[in-house]
């Protein structure tokens, strides 16, 4: 949480664009923690104009890119 002048803000607040919560089938790739590269196929929970969230089977750092392609 952050104040602000007002208040706290909740983290959906404080977010930069709004979550649609949406199913949109996807190809992910990326190289493990172990640096192992995968793929596999999984659907968005969510999705706004900076992104989406997706479960993975897969561990992942934050900071290694993941490729992703939408599917059909």
């Amino acid at each position: 949480m952050v104040e602000n002048g007002f208040g706290i803000l909740s983290r959906a607040e404080m977010r930069r664009s709004t979550r649609i919560v949406r199913a949109v089938p996807m190809r992910v790739t990326g190289v493990d923690l172990l640096g192992q590269p995968f793929w596999e196929r999984t659907a968005t929970l969510d999705v706004n104009s900076h992104g989406c969230k997706f479960p993975s089977k897969q561990k992942q750092s934050p900071s290694i890119s993941s490729h992703m392609a939408w599917s059909r």
